[in-house]
């Protein structure tokens, strides 16, 4: 149970990260709050 909602955390990030680098052009704030998430 633990690790499949580690699991689901980390694929939040990661899709909040690609829209925010997608987004960059909209909002230049939003990349610097994404840019790097938690994880390598």
């Amino acid at each position: 149970m633990f690790k499949k909602c580690v699991s689901f955390v980390l694929i939040l990030f990661f899709m909040t990260g690609i829209f925010a680098n997608n987004t960059s052009t909209v909002d230049p704030d939003t990349p610097v709050t994404y840019s790097d998430p938690i994880g390598p």
